[in-house]
């Protein structure tokens, strides 16, 4: 059990950065996008697809990470009764990832000067923040339940 609290607090650590990458992008998307055709639009989009680099480089390692570390497989093996939520939240993971990967390269075809398939990049990538904020919400409830409850059964 000592080894299934040590990497839920990794994990935990990792969902805090994760919340402040979700906090900085926000902000970005928060201030005024100029239009397409404006000269500075260019650099929004350079700027917001350096911004999605970085958030897909600490998002693959933190959902390489979880999927590594057999934690997912510990708390199946000691919970049976979380594996359906385990399972869809691993299958969540490539998901989000293939997303994230579909705006990054809507913002790079921006930011060459070209309109993406879908114009709606902010609106698109708040939506995708706002699921994997879900995600990793419902992974934290789901640990801290679970580790809480182990803990109870002991006394």
């Amino acid at each position: 059990m000592e080894r299934l609290r040590e990497s839920y607090k990794d994990i935990a650590s990792q969902h805090g950065q994760l919340k402040l990458q979700i906090r900085t992008l926000r902000s970005f998307l928060e201030k005024d996008r100029p239009e397409v055709e404006a000269n500075c639009a260019r650099n929004w989009a350079i700027d917001l697809t350096g911004h999605l680099i970085e958030f897909q480089n600490t998002l693959f390692s933190h959902f390489r990470s979880e999927e590594g570390s057999g934690i997912m497989e510990e708390v199946a093996q000691r919970f049976p009764r979380a594996v359906p939520t385990i399972n869809t939240l691993r299958t969540e993971h490539g998901r989000i990832l293939q997303d994230l990967n579909s705006i990054l390269s809507a913002a790079m075809t921006y930011s060459q000067g070209e309109l993406p398939e879908n114009p709606h990049i902010r609106r698109w990538t708040n939506a995708l923040l706002e699921r994997l904020s879900h995600h990793e919400g419902e992974e934290t409830d789901l640990m801290q339940r679970l580790i809480y409850e182990d803990l109870g059964q002991g006394d």
